[in-house]
């Protein structure tokens, strides 16, 4: 046994000597040349780790993507989100007119009329600072009945009209005492592009108009409840002591909800209460 021991140490030794093994003072200069791209990879992976939020009982982060894909998939299945009527406006459109010494007015008013809005996009573009900023895109059709005279001539028609909206929305979240989340639009104007041909007699006029609006005007504040239901109640619990059933509920309380770095944060507390 002594033997072999004493062969496979000269092996080793032998093969010791063929191997090019840097020096200490080489193996420490090739430690600074790579000393920089290791400190930025330790600092990389420093960064990707993973915090747990604490402060409160239960919290829930949810990234935008998740919200685009519920609202894409709500905004592809209705097809009638919004309904824009049209009120009387008389002279809607005129003009006046001079031939052979002769004054007349050419005129269109807008009786009544109907467009049908279908969501076609609602996109969150940014969730931050207590905020949520939305791409929105809004088209529909529909038609109006107009009458007007036209040299000297009344007559009525009912055009087709489009209608688009292609905004950024800003939302402001805020909380209230009554764990309500409310969101509401910032001040902004929304342009609500509408574009239709007029054909009155012999008279055509291919229409479009901006009609400019504040997100006030068309977007009321939405008042959600952040606390569901405030009374869960659990199973039994045995009591240590006496061995009996005991019924607690599950009271939620001091809701809040923000918006940071592309995410929406759901923060609450919970309380157990002896029924």
């Amino acid at each position: 046994m002594r033997a072999i021991f004493i062969i496979v140490s000269v092996i080793f030794v032998i093969s010791c000597k063929t191997m090019d093994i840097p020096t200490i003072e080489q193996s420490e200069k090739q430690i600074q040349q790579y000393k920089t791209s290791i400190e930025r990879a330790e600092k990389a992976i420093i960064s990707q780790e993973y915090t747990i939020p604490k402060g409160n009982d239960l919290i829930i982060q949810m990234h935008q993507s998740i919200f685009n894909k519920i609202f894409s998939k709500l905004s592809s299945e209705k097809k009638d989100d919004i309904y824009i009527y049209f009120e009387n406006s008389p002279d809607f459109i005129s003009e006046n007119k001079n031939v052979v010494g002769i004054n007349y007015k050419n005129s269109i008013s807008i009786d009544t009329g109907n467009v049908i809005l279908d969501l076609k996009k609602f996109n969150f573009t940014a969730l931050k600072d207590n905020s949520i900023e939305s791409d929105i895109s809004i088209y529909g059709k529909g038609n109006i009945s107009i009458s007007g005279t036209h040299t000297g001539l009344k007559a009525r028609a009912t055009p087709d009209v489009e209608i688009m909206i292609d905004e950024n929305i800003v939302f402001q979240i805020l909380t209230d005492l009554k764990n309500q989340l409310i969101i509401k639009p910032k001040p902004q104007n929304i342009i609500l592009k509408a574009k239709f041909t007029i054909n009155l007699l012999t008279w055509k006029i291919p229409y479009s108009h901006n009609f400019q609006f504040k997100t006030s005007e068309i977007i009321k504040p939405i008042a959600i409840p952040l606390i569901f239901d405030t009374n869960i109640e659990l199973p039994p619990i045995t009591n240590t002591k006496n061995g009996l059933p005991e019924k607690y509920n599950l009271i939620l309380h001091n809701a809040k909800l923000s918006s940071f770095g592309n995410k929406l944060e759901y923060r609450v507390d919970i309380n157990l209460k002896k029924k």
